[in-house]
């Protein structure tokens, strides 16, 4: 087919920057949420949900004349390149309102629909649209060939951007960039549909021809969508609560599973080799299990994590590929394809956090792919198991999973999950006379204090002792007899509360309602303090900014940066803008910011170094290792203003901004 090729330009150039803005606008809206894991996974449905939206929007238009469809079209597309400068806007300008009071899940998807919805929609369309048209003409291969170009260009997308452009642009460059791009795209679009049509080479297929579909099919491309779009959120979910929310660690499970997408549309697989994807699956899986259960490093379970999560995505989508239906039921099959993945992305983002008292649905996302794994090895003439012998071991699979669920809740006295997480208490007995109270994000420390007779109620626990670089900034403080005014940006269980003397002003910055009802009523250092304590609920950068804008500043002798998501405190917490923030809001005589940077995975030592660089302020690094009162080992960095200081170019990190940010350099191997 000699113009075949603009149908493929047109296909790939979309599915680019389809993917592409999605890394863009999730870095974008981190700041605005707390910088937490959630803003992805509710992200992903936005896209999926879109995704789905352009297929039916398309099966739609499919049903006019192809003069029809073009003057649709073509409006349509008016409406996105109008629509565009809303992106380009809000990137440059960073000028998006949050609103309050409403919940955070909903308000990201308005964000979203606002900021790119029109303009993604259009993309979304592309694919399908084309395919549809392109599959109408006589002599041509199969259309879904166009499908693995698609999965391929959305590949190149996702693997460029950590890579290519993240480290080498500012946001707000990507997004200029890509709505040029954008624009560029719809010209090609047009052009292509003039071509086509001027030279009467459109295809056009007659819905009336399109076969009957039977409920069994519409069920089975459901499920085998469903499965993979679980895995898929939720092993991003477990990988990023656990080092941090950032492009690098969203794109490379995603690009996983769309290279499943054009691995299993693009070749041809025996029966043998589907067989053995099954066997290999298993096999992972029962020994990433293992590896949960007697305590793998975790960079490992990542990686069997990683792998399980390919190998379940290809076992699917070949499936789902060997039960295609033919060219005349294409643009439905993409339908129930793109519903089975909103669903699956739904069911994390949406249906977990409200059923769940736990981070369970990925251990229901690896069942669910191991009953597809034995689904494989029951069929056909390779079958491994008679139809009991199948039943028998989903049994002890779900027994299995059962017992680890279980196992995560020992001990645990009141748990709590919303869209920043899973707020778990556990108790334990420590000594003859006390209780142990522990708060976990996650799997991850974040305070605790012990109950019972004796003093040690109220004594500093965990990062915060008196032998840690928090409580030595407390009492070398010079203002410390005199009084203190203290920031904390993070409430955790409020142990650095213990610190509050009569004379003193805490004021807390937390965005998780649910940490400040757990710290108000499971907790008693809050209540403790003789000294004065305010709370402010919201992202600490938004609302000290706000504080900024009414002329109401702080003046802190000492700001603790302490707001952990999962296992690092977010991103936006420390770039230059918010370092810019924190130092208006310090005391210009005395004020100290400290940082506590403690974390397993990444060293973020040189990022809060080129800050203090770059501002002037001169770094401590504190390190404590006391096990007393429940001390863990903890790192905390002091900075403290210091106008004569000369600047250091000994290290060469850049200074990251709320436009750069990377963290290849930072971790820990």
């Amino acid at each position: 087919m000699r113009h075949g090729w603009i149908y493929s330009l047109t296909i790939f150039l979309g599915a680019f920057l389809l993917f592409l803005i999605q890394p863009i606008i999730g870095k974008f809206l981190l700041p605005f949420f707390g910088g937490g894991s959630s803003v992805w996974s509710v992200s992903l449905v936005f896209f999926m949900t879109a995704l789905l939206a352009g297929y039916l929007y398309a099966h739609w238009l499919s049903a006019f004349s192809k003069r029809k469809q073009l003057a649709i079209h073509s409006a349509v597309m008016i409406v996105g390149f109008i629509a565009s400068f809303r992106i380009w806007s809000a990137l440059g300008g960073r000028n998006v309102a949050v609103a309050t009071g409403t919940a955070p899940e909903i308000e990201l998807l308005k964000i979203l629909f606002l900021t790119i919805g029109i303009p993604y929609l259009i993309l979304s369309t592309t694919g399908p649209l084309l395919q549809f048209w392109y599959g109408g003409l006589k002599m041509v291969k199969s259309p879904y060939r166009l499908y693995a170009l698609s999965n391929f260009g959305s590949l190149l997308a996702i693997g460029s951007y950590p890579f290519l452009i993240e480290p080498f642009s500012r946001l707000q460059t990507q997004g200029t960039a890509w709505t040029i791009f954008f624009w560029i795209f719809l010209s090609v679009f047009l052009l292509s549909l003039f071509v086509f049509v001027k030279k009467g080479l459109w295809g056009e297929q007659s819905r009336s021809l399109t076969p009957k579909i039977p409920a069994k099919s519409w069920a089975l491309w459901l499920g085998l969508a469903f499965v993979p779009a679980v895995l898929l959120l939720s092993i991003t979910n477990e990988v990023t609560q656990a080092i941090a929310p950032v492009p690098f660690l969203w794109l490379l499970p995603l690009g996983l599973y769309l290279l499943s997408f054009v691995i299993a549309f693009g070749l041809e697989f025996e029966p043998k080799g589907v067989v053995g994807f099954a066997v290999l699956l298993i096999v992972n899986v029962l020994v990433l299990l293992w590896g949960a259960y007697t305590g793998f490093i975790f960079l490992v379970q990542i990686l069997l994590y990683f792998t399980v999560l390919f190998l379940g995505s290809l076992l699917c989508h070949v499936l789902l590929y060997r039960a295609r239906p033919d060219r005349l039921g294409l643009t439905k099959f993409y339908i129930v394809v793109a519903a089975g993945g909103a669903l699956g992305g739904m069911f994390v983002a949406f249906f977990a956090p409200l059923v769940f008292k736990d981070f369970w649905e990925a251990a229901l996302g690896l069942f669910f792919v191991c009953l597809v794994a034995l689904g494989v090895l029951r069929e056909g003439s390779a079958a491994l198991f008679s139809r009991l012998q199948a039943i028998f071991v989903a049994l002890a699979l779900a027994l299995i999973f059962g017992l680890l669920m279980v196992r995560d809740q020992k001990g645990v006295i009141r748990s709590e999950r919303n869209f920043y997480g899973v707020l778990s208490i556990k108790k334990q007995p420590y000594g003859k006379s006390l209780q142990l109270h522990t708060l976990y994000n996650g799997d991850i420390l974040h305070g605790s204090q012990f109950f019972g007779e004796g003093s040690s109620q109220y004594e500093p626990t965990t990062y915060y002792t008196a032998e840690s670089g928090i409580g030595q900034a407390f009492s070398a403080h010079p203002n410390r007899a005199s009084g203190l005014r203290v920031g904390a940006i993070g409430l955790g269980v409020g142990t650095v509360a213990a610190y509050c003397g009569p004379r003193d002003y805490f004021r807390f910055y937390e965005i998780n309602p649910a940490v400040i009802r757990i710290a108000q009523t499971e907790f008693s250092y809050l209540s403790n303090c003789q000294g004065h304590i305010e709370i402010q609920e919201g992202d600490a950068r938004i609302e000290l900014s706000k504080e900024l804008r009414r002329g109401q500043r702080q003046n802190f002798d000492l700001l603790i940066v302490d707001a952990f998501t999962d296992d690092s405190i977010p991103v936006h917490l420390l770039t230059k803008e918010a370092f810019e923030i924190y130092i208006s809001h310090l005391k210009p005589a005395g004020g100290v910011i400290a940082i506590h940077i403690s974390n397993r995975y990444l060293n973020l030592e040189p990022v809060v170094s080129a800050a203090s660089r770059h501002f002037n302020l001169d770094p401590e690094t504190k390190f404590s290792n006391s096990l007393e009162h429940d001390g863990r080992p903890a790192i905390w960095i002091l900075l403290r203003p210091n106008a004569g200081m000369s600047p250091d170019s000994s290290e060469t990190l850049p200074l990251w901004t709320d436009s750069y940010s990377t963290l290849f350099r930072l971790l820990k191997f």
